[in-house]
This record gives structure tokens, C-alpha cells and sequence, in this order.
């Protein structure tokens, strides 16, 4: 054993004198090791915010070394040198760092109120021979509000040319606003507009029930395109074949990605055509969007309660509305034959639940009216017994009809004229499921036709009275249900005009989408149905167009990109001026076979403005935002106010304290509160809490904290949570603010305060 060891000991020891003599450059790469740098950085950074970056350099060698350590600071997008708009005055600095110990640079920067993307950082330190260093990638978020002002542009099949002047561009005066984009859109093929829009519901981040299976909707939507449209595969086919477009490493940044996603989601815009194109082709992967499917339906499954039920968040109550919303969802889909028959199989025992379910329910609403002493025979029909009898019409061959379904059935025939107009299609819809349809050509027909208005000027139909009491008869929600309703009476091809009500209609649609999507998820998605599944098709007809948009020209493209029909270019912010208020369109060389098809777009621009420069709409909502400091004394724990400036330290506890308001009921809300960059939450775990009396899903991201509120009383709420601060610095904390999720006109927001933090 001994003779063993020595052989050993002396071939260890031939080896390294012959490693040392022949492989001198691996022994200094491996020697560098004497010499390392650590950095630390907040996950984000805000603009103003003022910190130290702080180099840790350690020696790990037995001799005294001194030498330089660098900053650099890069525009992530570009790669070009940004230390003079950071202030990063001293980018060099010299150090001394004794045997074995740790020594520490600083580099003073302030973050530019412009800036607003990513941002590298690189730090190298040298000492002689040896080195070290550290890059890595984060985003900066915005400190203002970012606001998108939009004009649609149409033209009639027989114009050649039209100008539009977007007057709030054209005529803008504030010195605090800077332009973020402008980006022009145009189209005579309506399937564009959804191919565009669909992935806004593919990508969108929050994991409740609805958004799971709008994101489904979207993945079987674009499915169902690439199947029966050969044109749009063609092009998407060329498009993801491109390989002249790569993932650039933000794109492969999956944490980053997902915190400029959440908060800054204009930071993602494809900066060019053939960005634009290529994502869209990623997103558009039939095989992808197969295994997509089949991923987000077991997600379903893990939000559906006991009791058949969907919860709005995993943890949640069930919901009537929501598991209604995702019965008509599926049943839409299998209509238009856009799932296989393998996914319905696996949304068959899903299907089956929630349909007992919302049976129970609707008997419980019987049962409470005979239980009352209700008179049967007046009016007991309200908006979630409509929804019930339309979402039955999708499932009419396969599932039972209650006593309660026949009576709210015969309620709906008998008090239909008290109801408004997006419950009147909703009735309609469902009679003419049940082949009642000489009732509805007699009688809704008239009735919804006599409220709509034609605008002569742009071609186009819609509903001016609505009600918006409810968000999901919201103006987006109302103009797809009432495109869905007269579809409906078309195929029965009772009224040779409905056609060209429906094409008018669909064209108000269009004309009002905003940049990539219809305002919310729910409104995107009904947009995107109804654009698919109702009306004549436009066909694509090659038509040659130029955009004007002040001394800028912009046209569509030919065989390059597979398709010439649809325009889409984003004009970054910095090449922004007013002049491009003033737009004109033109058809080249229009022929009369392409006078049978419109032409339609929008031009978006998106600017950031000081919060107390921006538009507020008037809501029922208000919140209050506070800040704590904890501490221990004699009596225990007391919690300090903390106002701007107050000198905090590293290690401090912090108590959040959110104070809301609301003078109504209301439904489905998003509290989002920003953090400082320079403090860390102390729950880092997201779930469903319970607290007087309020349910609500609290989810942690890297920059801020929401909670999901799915049903809110009248009254004042509080909600709190911890903080540890993290890095020395002036910081902002950013604000509170929150919005119904599918009705967004209805929002409020805090006010935001600074944070100083000092050495210890």
C-alpha cells in the first residue's frame, strides 16, 4: 500500500513540473484566480435614481497588489458607450488590496430621466499580471407614464389617395414629453390585424384563469389561420426561414425579458419590419403552438375547483363569470373546428365539471326565487342568467336543460325588450341556436339595427348607446357580439344587406384597435373572432401602397417579405418630429379589380409624460401610499413614518402600506405597486390571502408587487407587505396603481416619493 502512495506522490509531481514548463499560458489564465472582482447591482434601476455601484476586489494571493479596476456603461441595444449620460465621472480607479483580504471601489452614477431600456455594465479589475471582471445586463424602467394616442386612417374602395392630420402630434407643446415611437399600420386584409394582435394574448404574463386560456385561445386562433389561409402560411413560413434575423442575447435574456415584458413592454417592439416579422413567425410555430395547447389546458385543469368551478387565481374561490367566459371560449373554438380531436378529448371531463357547475348555480337562482316567494311570472332575468343561456347554445347537443334553464329560457322570450343591447344578442343568439329564427328576424332584428349608427364619412356601423355599467359589455365586447349576432342572421340569408352591415361593422372594429391589441385580453380576443368568423373576406390583392407621414415615405414591401397587402413600421422615438401629424395615403396604380376592397389602418405615437401632465380619467378609485420604517424599542415594535429624503441604511425594514378606496362594487382589479430598486420584498412566494373580508392573489416580480382582486366591496381596504433595503443611494419608489383589468378607464394611481439611503 505504502509503494502505492510513493508512486503515486511521484508521478503527481512529474506531472506538475512538466505542466509548468509546457503550459506557461494555462498557468497564468489559471493564476488570474488570484485576483477577483464582485459586483453587485439592484435587479432594475429607475430613472434619477442615484447609487454606487460597488466593486468588491479580492486578493487571494500572498502578496500586496495594486492596480485598476474600470466601469463601463453600454446601451444594451446598441452597444454604445453611455458613461457620460450615467455621470460615470471617475470610470477608472486605482486600488490596493493587502494578502487575503477584501477591498472595495465605488462608482458614483445617476440614472438619465431619458433612458429607459436596457443597460450593461462591465467592471474589470487588473493588477499586473492578473485580472478579473464581470458584465451582465439591467433594465432601466421609466419613472413617467407611458401614454399612446392613436388615428385611424381609412379609405374607401374608390379613393386613390386621402390626408389625415393628427392634430394632438402635430400640435404637441409640452417641454416634458419624450416621444417613445410612431408606428404606422395599414391593411386591406383583415386577417393581418389578427395575426398581428394574437400574440399580445400568446405572451401576456399573469396566470390567472382567463389569461391561461386566452393564451390557448390565441395558440388554437393562429392554428386555425395557419391551416385554412395558404397566403398567411406562405409568408409566416418565409418569415421564420429567415435566418438573416437572430435572437439578439436581450431576446435570450429570459430573466430580463420578463421584467421589461411586465414593466416596460416597449422595450420588446420589434425595432424593424423584419423583427416584427420574425417574432411573429416564432410565435406563429404550428408545432409549438400544438404543445402550447396542450400545456395551458392542463394548467386549466389545475385552476378548476372540486366543485367544477374556475378560480380567477390558483387559490382563489370558483367564479361564475370566469368558468362561464371559458365554456364559451372552448365552445367558440369548437365551432370553427380550431381544436383537434385529441384536445377535445382532453377538455371533455373539464368541459363536462364546469357544466354541472354553472347547471347548479343557475338552479340555486331558481330554487332562491320559489324559496322567496318570488312571482315567477315578472321579471327575474339579469346578465349572468343570459350568459348561462348563451354559453348552453355552444353545448345545446350534449348537455342537459334543467327546469331552471327552461324557465330563465322562457323569462329571456318574454322580457327581452327590457334588456339593453348586448344582453338583447345574447338572447338573440341563443334562440336562434333553439331554431327560433322568425322570432328574432321579427323582433331583435329591428330592434338592434334601429340603434346603430352609420358613419358615412369612414364606411363604417357601430352601437354609440352602450352600456359600459358591466366591463364585458364594454364598447370592443358590445361591436364583437353585435358582429357575431348579425352573422349569425346572415347565414340564415334572411336580409341581403347584412353582409355590408357586418364588413361596416367589422371595419369600426379595426379602425379602433390600439397598437398591438384591443385595450384588454377578453376585448382582444372577441375582436380576433369576430375578424375571423363573420363578413366577407377581404382578399389579398396585392394592392401597391404609400403611407406619408411628413417628409417620410413608407411603403409596403413585394417579394421579399411574401406579402403585400399589410404595412407595419415603428419610427423610434429620437427620429420623431411633429411634422409627421401631417399624413397622407395613397393607392398606386389602383386597378377596379382592387376597388373591391378598403383600405384601413392606424397611426399610433407613444410618449412619456410627467404623471401630473397626463389625462386622468375620472374613477370610483383612489389610493394612498405610505412608507414605514421599523423599529424595536422598550414597548416593542413601532413603525415611522418615512417621508421624501429620510436617511435610511442598508439592512433596514421597511413596511409598505397601501390604503384603497372605492365608491362602488366593483370586479377583477390589479393593485401593481413599484418598489425602489434598492430594496428586496421579504415574501418572495405568491398566493391567495384572505383579509377583512377581501380575497385577493398577491404575486411577487422583480420590481413590483400586485395583487389581483376579483370582487370588491364599497369601503376602504389596507394592504401591506416588508421591504429590505439593499444599496446606498437616492432612489424613486414609484407609484401604486390600479385598474380594472377588463375595463381600463377605470384606474387611479398614488403618489411617488424618493428614498435616500446612507452608509451605515
Amino acid at each position: 500500500m505504502l509503494r502505492k502512495v510513493l508512486v503515486c506522490c511521484l508521478f503527481l509531481l512529474l506531472f506538475d513540473n512538466v505542466f509548468a514548463q509546457k503550459n506557461d499560458t494555462l498557468l497564468k489564465t489559471i493564476s488570474n484566480n488570484i485576483l477577483s472582482v464582485k459586483t453587485s447591482l439592484p435587479r432594475f434601476l429607475r430613472e434619477g435614481d442615484n447609487l454606487e455601484i460597488v466593486a468588491k476586489i479580492a486578493n487571494l494571493g500572498d502578496k500586496e497588489l495594486t492596480g485598476q479596476c474600470t466601469l463601463e456603461l453600454l446601451d444594451a441595444t446598441t452597444g454604445v458607450s453611455v458613461d457620460g449620460w450615467f455621470q460615470n465621472s471617475f470610470p477608472t480607479q486605482y486600488f490596493t488590496a493587502n494578502a487575503q483580504q477584501i477591498t472595495i471601489v465605488k462608482f458614483p452614477i445617476q440614472i438619465p430621466y431619458n433612458f429607459n431600456k436596457p443597460l450593461t455594465w462591465r467592471v474589470i479589475a487588473k493588477a499586473g499580471n492578473y485580472g478579473d471582471g464581470e458584465e451582465n445586463i439591467v433594465p432601466v424602467l421609466t419613472n413617467r407614464m407611458l401614454v399612446t394616442e392613436s388615428l385611424p386612417l381609412y379609405l374607401k374602395p374608390s379613393e386613390i389617395e386621402k390626408s389625415f392630420v393628427f392634430e394632438k402630434l402635430l400640435n404637441n407643446k409640452s417641454e416634458s414629453l419624450v416621444h417613445e415611437s410612431v408606428t404606422v399600420d395599414n391593411t386591406s386584409n383583415p386577417i393581418w390585424n389578427v395575426v398581428q394582435a394574437l400574440p399580445y394574448l400568446m405572451v401576456h404574463p399573469y396566470e390567472c384563469s382567463e389569461q391561461i386560456f386566452n393564451r390557448m385561445f390565441a395558440n388554437a386562433l393562429a392554428a386555425n389561420i395557419v391551416n385554412k389561409n395558404a397566403t398567411i402560411k406562405k409568408v409566416i413560413d418565409r418569415w421564420k426561414n429567415d435566418t438573416s434575423m437572430l435572437k439578439s442575447n436581450l431576446q435570450k435574456n429570459e430573466e430580463l425579458k420578463q421584467i421589461l415584458l411586465q414593466e416596460t413592454p416597449w422595450v420588446l417592439n420589434a425595432k424593424t419590419e423584419q423583427e416584427n416579422q420574425k417574432n411573429i413567425a416564432l410565435l406563429f410555430d404550428l408545432g409549438k403552438m400544438t404543445s402550447n395547447i396542450d400545456a395551458l389546458i392542463e394548467k386549466l385543469k389545475q385552476l378548476q375547483t372540486n366543485n367544477g368551478g374556475f378560480a380567477w387565481f390558483k387559490g382563489g374561490n370558483e367564479n361564475r363569470y370566469i368558468t362561464n367566459y371559458i365554456l364559451i371560449g372552448i365552445g367558440k373554438l369548437k365551432k370553427i373546428n380550431a381544436l383537434t380531436d385529441d384536445q377535445i378529448d382532453n377538455l371533455e371531463a373539464l368541459v363536462d365539471k364546469a357544466l354541472e357547475y354553472l347547471d347548479i348555480q343557475t338552479t340555486n337562482d331558481y330554487n332562491w326565487l320559489k324559496k322567496n316567494k318570488i312571482d315567477l311570472n315578472k321579471n327575474n332575468l339579469f346578465a349572468t342568467q343570459i350568459q348561462y343561456l348563451y354559453m348552453k347554445r355552444f353545448y345545446a347537443d350534449d348537455s342537459k336543460k334543467t327546469e331552471a334553464y327552461l324557465y330563465y329560457y322562457n323569462q329571456a322570450k318574454q322580457y327581452w325588450k327590457k334588456q339593453n343591447s348586448y344582453n338583447t344578442a345574447l338572447i338573440g343568439l341563443t334562440f336562434y341556436r333553439n331554431n327560433e329564427t322568425r322570432f328574432v328576424n321579427v323582433n331583435m332584428l329591428p330592434s338592434i339595427l334601429e340603434n346603430a349608427i352609420e358613419d358615412t364619412t369612414n364606411g363604417t356601423l357601430y352601437w354609440k348607446q352602450r352600456t359600459t355599467f358591466f366591463w364585458y359589455a364594454s364598447p370592443i365586447e358590445h361591436q364583437s357580439l353585435m358582429i357575431e349576432f348579425l352573422n349569425e342572421v346572415a347565414s340564415n340569408k334572411v336580409l341581403s344587406d347584412i353582409n355590408n352591415k357586418i364588413d361596416a361593422a367589422k371595419k369600426w372594429l379595426i379602425l379602433n384597435k390600439q397598437t398591438n391589441n384591443w385595450q384588454t385580453t377578453v376585448a382582444t380576443a372577441d375582436a380576433c373572432y369576430a375578424l375571423l368568423n363573420s363578413g366577407n373576406s377581404w382578399i389579398n390583392n396585392n394592392q401597391q401602397t404609400q403611407i406619408k407621414l411628413g417628409n417620410l415615405v413608407i411603403k409596403n414591401q413585394t417579394s421579399a417579405a411574401g406579402n403585400t397587402d399589410y404595412i407595419k413600421q415603428r419610427i423610434a422615438g429620437d427620429k420623431v418630429n411633429a411634422n409627421m401629424g401631417n399624413i397622407t395615403i395613397s393607392q398606386i396604380n389602383k386597378t377596379a379589380v382592387q376597388q373591391s376592397a378598403p383600405s384601413f389602418g392606424s397611426v399610433y405615437w407613444q410618449y412619456f409624460e410627467d404623471m401630473d401632465k397626463t389625462t386622468e380619467v375620472s374613477s370610483p378609485l383612489s389610493l394612498k401610499k405610505k412608507y414605514f420604517l421599523e423599529k424595536k424599542n422598550n414597548q416593542g415594535t413601532v413603525l415611522q413614518l418615512i417621508n421624501t429624503n429620510d436617511g435610511l441604511k442598508v439592512g433596514d425594514k421597511i413596511v409598505v402600506r397601501i390604503e384603497l378606496k372605492s365608491d362602488r362594487t366593483m370586479e377583477y382589479l390589479h393593485l401593481k405597486d413599484m418598489r425602489a430598486s434598492a430594496t428586496e420584498p421579504l415574501n418572495i412566494l405568491s398566493n391567495y390571502k384572505q383579509q377583512d373580508g377581501l380575497g385577493y392573489y398577491e404575486v411577487i416580480k422583480d420590481a413590483s408587487t400586485n395583487f389581483f382582486i376579483d370582487y370588491l366591496e364599497k369601503g376602504t381596504y389596507f394592504f401591506e407587505y416588508p421591504l429590505y433595503v439593499t444599496h446606498t443611494g437616492k432612489f424613486s419608489v414609484g407609484i401604486a396603481s390600479i385598474q380594472c383589468m377588463y375595463a381600463p378607464e377605470f384606474k387611479s394611481h398614488s403618489e411617488g416619493i424618493n428614498i435616500m439611503v446612507q452608509e451605515k
